[in-house]
């Protein structure tokens, strides 16, 4: 007898792209059971969004004035100004790249839950499948057999 095939989720591409979308790229790839692409994509992630701040971050303390006096409620938007135009070609590369990682982490987690087989590993949330399940029936009967059945555990003994 073959073993039980899993059937596809419908639900399942929508949930990998949503996750992957609208909460942090790969993490759809990471629950459709795919753990180095989800994250190949959350490191690049990561890395283009702290190369980001740590520039933001060392511009303004560069620009920040010393003097209390010259502090003013408009001295944000002035500093956002001075450093998007001294930093503009940076802030293009950066913003195409996290937007990039970002799609192709989208399409990637559509692709691999639609149109793949399921990974051939226990997923935690759903346990066995396919092939897994019917080696876990043998293994839990005597000697491998199907319609044996299975021994109580021991010291538990019927009487």
């Amino acid at each position: 007898m073959s073993p039980v095939e899993p059937r596809p989720n419908p639900r399942r591409p929508w949930r990998s792209v949503l996750l992957s979308g609208l909460v942090f790229p790969g993490l759809g790839q990471l629950m459709s059971g795919h753990p180095v692409r989800g994250l190949a994509f959350a490191t690049g992630s990561l890395v283009a969004v702290v190369a980001l701040i740590r520039r933001v971050a060392a511009e303004t303390l560069a620009r920040l004035p010393t003097d209390p006096a010259q502090i003013d409620p408009l001295l944000p938007f002035r500093l956002a100004r001075e450093i998007h135009r001294d930093n503009a070609e940076f802030f293009l590369w950066i913003t195409l790249a996290i937007v990039a990682l970002w799609a192709g982490s989208i399409v990637d987690a559509w692709v691999s839950s639609s149109f793949t087989d399921p990974p051939p590993y226990p997923s935690p949330r759903r346990g066995l499948r396919g092939r897994e399940v019917e080696l876990a029936r043998r293994a839990s009967t005597p000697s491998g057999r199907r319609d044996a059945p299975a021994s109580p555990p021991t010291g538990q003994e019927k009487p």
